[in-house]
C-alpha cells in the first residue's frame, strides 16, 4: 500500500495559487474569462487629429493609444500608450 501525504499535494496548490495571485504566469482577463489574445478581444485604435488625417488619406500612422476591448462585455483589458507597444499596431 502506497501512502500519499494529503499535506503535500496541499502545499502544491497553495503556491500555485500563491503564484497565479502574484502575477507570475496570470493574465488578465475580462469578466467572461478572455484573455488578449482571444479572438474575441478586438484591438480600438485611437489616433490624434493629424493621425486620422493621415489615415483618411491612406498614409500609415502610428496610433496614439490601443485599447485591447472585449467585444461581449466590452471591458477593456489593457491601454497601450508605450511608443514600442503602438508600433506594432500601425494601420
Amino acid at each position: 500500500m502506497v501512502k500519499v501525504d494529503k499535506n503535500a499535494t496541499h502545499d502544491a496548490d497553495s503556491q500555485a495559487a500563491v503564484g497565479a495571485q502574484s502575477g507570475e504566469g496570470a493574465r488578465k482577463t475580462c469578466r467572461c474569462g478572455h484573455d488578449r489574445d482571444h479572438y474575441m478581444v478586438t484591438v480600438d485604435k485611437e489616433y490624434s487629429a493629424g493621425g486620422w488625417f493621415t489615415v483618411l488619406f491612406g498614409i500609415s500612422t502610428v496610433p496614439s493609444k490601443v485599447k485591447l476591448r472585449c467585444t461581449l462585455c466590452g471591458e477593456v483589458l489593457e491601454e497601450l500608450t508605450d511608443p514600442a507597444a503602438l508600433k506594432k499596431h500601425i494601420r
